[in-house]
């Protein structure tokens, strides 16, 4: 199974976000800035991961089991630009990208970290971007786990 860890979200796009989020929020002063840029960041993240689409530029580590034999992997939301592929020593990996956001590397057994920032897409930015802002609103309001899976669904 991957192991998926965001190192850095481009902050830049959920700040350009926080006034129209506060408008569909109906949060009527800046008192909760910080609140809300925190929820809209943890909502970008989770709704990205769900759909396996970037929304915004993230730069993630991802640690996988290379399947025995073909040395191809999947790199979540699309993969993107590649720092580092390395083995569990530390080692720097040989790999040829492949389309469909893969890799194929000249490793075919072992665990491998791949570290890579993604490259968002316009479109799927403004497809998910109401998902978006309605995950970060349940936040904002405290809903249960029930709903919130329920507007992951949308993404769909």
């Amino acid at each position: 199974m991957a192991q998926l860890v965001v190192i850095s979200i481009e902050d830049g796009f959920c700040r350009s976000l926080l006034e129209q989020f506060k408008q569909y929020a109906s949060v009527p002063d800046n008192s909760r800035d910080a609140l809300l840029h925190q929820l809209l960041q943890s909502a970008v993240l989770r709704v990205q991961e769900f759909a396996d689409r970037p929304i915004v530029r993230t730069k993630v580590q991802q640690t996988v089991t290379v399947p025995n034999g073909s040395g191809i992997v999947r790199l979540y939301m699309g993969g993107g630009d590649i720092e580092s592929v390395t083995s569990e020593d530390g080692t720097e990996l040989a790999f040829d990208p492949l389309p469909g956001g893969r890799l194929q590397l000249f490793r075919r057994s072992g665990t491998v970290t791949i570290t890579y920032t993604t490259a968002p897409d316009e479109g799927e930015q403004a497809r998910l971007l109401p998902t978006v802002f309605r995950y970060a609103t349940a936040l904002y309001d405290g809903e249960d786990s029930e709903v919130l899976n329920k507007i992951l669904m949308e993404t769909f």
